[in-house]
This record gives structure tokens, sequence and C-alpha cells, in this order.
């Protein structure tokens, strides 16, 4: 964020939980009051497991997809005009 300042861009930290509808209602709005609207949105939240996939509960898997998918449902719902990205990740090189 930082080097988006320092290069005179405008940029702002909003913190929540994108698996959260409250949370992401309130970064959405939070953003909109920063810079006055919305253009373009990129969906990039993703959050990991520390265990081996296969030593995984069903709620750490959840987890991840809660905050994976439904999060960039729920972030893209909130900002229905202008491009929406979504970028995945992968994290593990070899599955467990």
């Amino acid at each position: 964020m930082q080097e988006i300042i320092d290069s005179g861009g405008r940029a702002v930290a909003v913190q929540g939980d994108a698996s959260k509808e409250d949370d992401t209602k309130r970064m959405v709005r939070e953003v909109v009051e920063e810079f006055g609207g919305l253009g373009d949105l990129v969906n990039n939240a993703d959050i990991e497991s520390e265990r081996p996939f296969l030593q995984r509960g069903l709620a750490a898997g959840e987890k991840v997809v809660s905050v994976n998918l439904n999060g960039a449902f729920l972030v893209s719902r909130e900002i229905v005009k202008g491009m929406v990205v979504n970028v995945s990740g992968v994290h593990e090189r070899i599955p467990h």
C-alpha cells in the first residue's frame, strides 16, 4: 500500500473477514466513503489451513471455502457496477 501512496496514488487498508456478510458490507461502505465510489474490484481474499489436506477437519475446510469462495461472492454482490476480477491461489505444491 505504501508503494501506491509513494507513487502519488491513493490507497486505504480496510480490515475485515470476507466470509462475514456484515464485514463485507462495512468494508465496501468504508472504501466508498474514502474514495467517493468504486470502479473496479479485484477479489483476492484468501486463507489456507496450516494442516495438510488429509488432516484437516470439516470446520477448517469450511472456513477456507467461506473466505475464498463465499467472500468473493459477498463482496461482488456489494459491488455490482464495474469490472470484477476474481483471483484464486494454490498454496500447496504437493497434495497431502
